[in-house]
C-alpha cells in the first residue's frame, strides 16, 4: 500500500535523474510514448477522454462545424496523452531544474497589453485557465512580470506536493489550497490589486458538496466550480482567459483573452457562462492538448440532448467510447520505430539481436519449428548442441531485421552503398524489362536482410511492391504497412488475387515475393470416438444406447424426488421450483408439470 501511494513520487524522482539528462527532443519522444501507454493501460481514462473529444468536436465553435469520426476521436485522444506526457516532461524539467530556461520553451507570447490593462482598474485580476497545454508554462511566463496567487489542489504525496509547491515559490507564484484560509487568501490579495489564477474546468465528483454550479460547457450541461465569478462579483475585479499551447516546434504560445468587466447586476451563472466562452475556442482549436481525463459532462443525460444519434454515440453505444486494445506485439513495434528513428545502426542491431535470443528462450511454436528445420537442413548427423547454436544465431539475425526494418527511410544512400554489392548480368535485364514498362518478378526466400533489399532496389530508382504475408492481428500489419508504404513500398497479401499483382506488373513494378512461405495450417478439433456423451454429439448416439442413458436418469431421479410427479428427469426438462439436482425444496407440482409429464 506504501508503495502504490508513493508511486508518483518515485516516478517523479526517477524521470528527473533519468530523463533530464536526455536531450529535450529524446526526451520529449520517450514522455509521448509512456503517456500513450497509460492510455492503453487505464480503460476507465480512456473512455472519458474519447467521450470528452467526441463532444468537443461535434459541436460547433467560432464559426465552424468540425464533423468528427470515431478514427479521428481515437487519435485526437491518444495524441492527448501522448502530449500529456510532454508536457509533465516540461514541467519535471522546469521543476527540478531551472527556471532560467523558460525563454527556450516559450515562442511568443500574446496578450501582454491585456493583462496590463486588466490590472488598470486597481480591484486585481483573476486568471482563468483550462487544463490545456501547459499551464505552469503560463504561470511562470505571468510570474516574470507580477506576483501570482494559484488556487490549486494539493499533489498527492506529501512529499511531491512540498517539491512542486517550493519550485513555485521559486519562480514567483504562491498557492492556496480550496479551503476557507485559501479563499480569504484570494480576497486578500484581490483588494490589494494583485493578480489570482484559477482552473475553471474541473468537473465536480461525488465527494464536492458545494461550490459548483450548473452550466453550459460545449453545448452540453455540466457542473463546474463557481469561485472565479463569485470572486468576480464581489471585487469586481476583471477577468481574463490565458493558456499556454504547444507549436509544432514543440515550443508554447502563451495566449490572454482582452479582459471581462461584470457589472452589479451579474449572475454566477452568467459570469461563467461568459469565461466559458471565451476558454471554448482554445480547447476546440487544440482538443489534443485539452488534458480532461475524467467525464466531464456526468450530470448530461441523453434526454436532454438535441440530436438523438450524438446521444446515442456519446452515452448509449459502447462503440463510440471503446477502442481495441493494441497486442503486446504492436506496443513493442510501435516503440521499436520510435526508438528505431533514434539510435545509431550497431545499438539498434545488437538491442533486436539480443531481443531475438530472449525470444527464442520462450518455448513456443516458432521456435520449435526453427529447430526442426534447422535439423533436417544441417542433417541428422549434427548432434542438438550445434543444432541449438545454429538455431541462435538464425533468430538473433532474423531479429537484426527487424532493425534495418525499424529505422525505415534512415537508411540512406551512401549506407547502402557501402553495405550492398550488386552482383549478376540479371540486374541490366530487370532495369531493361521495368525501363520499358513492362515490369518483372524477382523470387526470393527469407534468407539474410530481406528487409535491406527493398532499400537497395529503392536505392537503384525501382519501384517495388512486396508480396509479404499477412500478419496477425490485422493491426499489426496495418503499423507494419504503413511505415513501409512511408518508405516507398507498395505492399500486397497473397489473398488479394491476381488482379492487382497483373496491375503492378503493368505499372512497371519490381514485384518481390517470397517463395518459402508456408501458410499455416489450422489445428485440426480433437475427436473422441470411445466417448460421444461427452462430444456433445448426440447423433452419434445409438437409439438403445440414449433409451438406456434415459432410464439411468429416470431412475437417479426418483431415488432423489420421490414427491416429484414427474417421470421425465432431464436437466433442461426439470422442475423450476427446486427439484431434480438441486434437491427436493417445497414442491407443488405447476401446471408446466403437468403439462411436460406423460
Amino acid at each position: 500500500m506504501l508503495l502504490v501511494k508513493n508511486a508518483p513520487l518515485m516516478a517523479w524522482m526517477l524521470w528527473a535523474r533519468t530523463g533530464g539528462k536526455l536531450p529535450r527532443g529524446v526526451r520529449l519522444r520517450l514522455a509521448g510514448l509512456l503517456g500513450e501507454a497509460a492510455y492503453w493501460v487505464m480503460p476507465a481514462h480512456q473512455r472519458a477522454t474519447l467521450r470528452n473529444v467526441w463532444a468537443v468536436r461535434t459541436r460547433e465553435h467560432v464559426g465552424r462545424q468540425i464533423k468528427a469520426s470515431r478514427d479521428v476521436d481515437r487519435r485526437i485522444a491518444r495524441e492527448s496523452w501522448r502530449n500529456y506526457g510532454r508536457v509533465l516532461a516540461d514541467i519535471v524539467d522546469l521543476v527540478t531544474v531551472r527556471s532560467a530556461g523558460i525563454n527556450d520553451l516559450v515562442s511568443s507570447v500574446d496578450g501582454w497589453e491585456n493583462i496590463e490593462r486588466g490590472l488598470s482598474s486597481g480591484r486585481g485580476l483573476i486568471i482563468a485557465c483550462a487544463h490545456v497545454g501547459n499551464w505552469e508554462v503560463a504561470g511562470t511566463v505571468l510570474a516574470s512580470r507580477y506576483p501570482v496567487l494559484a488556487i490549486a489542489d494539493a499533489i498527492p504525496p506529501d512529499a511531491l506536493n512540498r517539491i512542486i509547491s517550493d519550485s513555485r515559490s521559486t519562480r514567483g507564484i504562491r498557492t492556496a489550497p480550496p479551503t476557507l484560509a485559501g479563499l480569504r487568501e484570494v480576497r486578500r490579495v484581490l483588494s490589494r490589486g494583485g493578480i489570482v489564477v484559477i482552473l475553471v474546468d474541473r468537473p465536480r465528483s461525488h465527494r464536492d458538496a458545494s461550490g459548483f454550479s450548473e452550466v453550459t460547457f460545449m453545448g452540453l450541461r455540466t457542473w463546474l466550480p463557481n469561485g472565479v465569478s463569485r470572486f468576480a462579483i464581489a471585487s469586481g475585479a476583471p477577468v481574463v482567459a490565458a493558456g499556454a499551447v504547444m507549436d509544432a516546434n514543440s515550443r508554447y504560445r502563451v495566449t490572454a483573452s482582452p479582459p471581462m468587466h461584470f457589472g452589479g447586476g451579474a449572475t454566477v451563472e452568467s459570469v461563467m457562462s461568459t469565461v466559458l466562452g471565451a476558454l471554448e475556442p482554445l480547447i476546440a482549436e487544440y482538443p489534443s492538448q485539452w488534458f480532461m481525463f475524467r467525464d466531464m459532462w456526468p450530470c448530461e443525460k441523453p434526454s436532454r440532448l438535441e440530436d438523438t444519434t450524438r446521444s446515442q454515440l456519446l452515452f448509449g453505444l459502447r462503440s463510440a467510447t471503446t477502442s481495441t486494445v493494441p497486442s503486446p506485439q504492436e506496443i513493442i513495434l510501435q516503440a521499436g520505430f520510435t526508438i528505431g528513428s533514434l539510435l545509431p545502426r550497431e545499438a539498434l542491431e545488437e538491442i533486436t539481436g539480443i531481443a531475438g535470443m530472449v525470444a527464442y528462450s520462450v518455448p513456443n511454436n516458432r521456435s520449435v519449428g526453427l529447430s526442426h528445420n534447422l535439423a533436417i537442413v544441417l542433417g541428422q548427423t549434427i548432434d542438438h548442441a550445434s543444432v541449438r547454436n545454429s538455431v541462435r544465431a538464425s533468430v538473433g539475425l532474423h531479429f537484426e531485421n527487424y532493425a534495418d526494418l525499424l529505422r525505415g527511410s534512415r537508411i540512406g544512400r551512401e549506407e547502402i552503398e557501402a553495405r550492398s554489392e550488386i552482383l549478376g548480368p540479371g540486374w541490366d535485364v530487370v532495369k531493361a524489362s521495368i525501363g520499358r514498362g513492362t515490369g518483372a518478378i524477382l523470387i526470393s526466400a527469407h534468407f539474410g536482410r530481406v528487409e535491406l533489399l527493398g532499400h537497395v532496389l529503392e536505392n537503384l530508382d525501382i519501384p517495388v511492391t512486396l508480396m509479404v504475408e499477412r500478419l496477425r492481428p490485422s493491426r499489426l500489419h496495418e503499423l507494419v504497412s504503413r511505415n513501409r508504404k512511408r518508405d516507398r513500398f507498395s505492399i500486397l497479401t497473397p489473398d488479394v488475387g491476381a488482379r492487382p499483382v497483373w496491375r503492378a506488373l503493368d505499372r512497371g513494378d519490381l514485384l518481390v515475393s517470397f517463395t518459402d512461405w508456408v501458410p499455416p495450417v489450422a489445428p485440426v478439433p480433437a475427436t473422441s470416438s470411445t466417448s460421444p456423451i461427452a462430444s456433445g454429439n448426440r447423433s452419434r448416439q445409438s437409439p438403445e444406447r440414449r433409451d438406456a442413458i434415459g432410464k439411468r436418469r429416470e431412475m437417479n431421479f426418483s431415488a432423489r424426488n420421490p414427491d416429484c410427479k414427474r417421470t421425465i428427469p432431464t436437466r433442461d426438462r426439470r422442475c423450476r421450483r427446486g427439484c431434480g439436482d438441486r434437491g427436493n425444496w417445497r414442491h407443488p407440482v405447476s401446471k408446466r408439470d403437468k403439462q411436460i409429464a406423460p
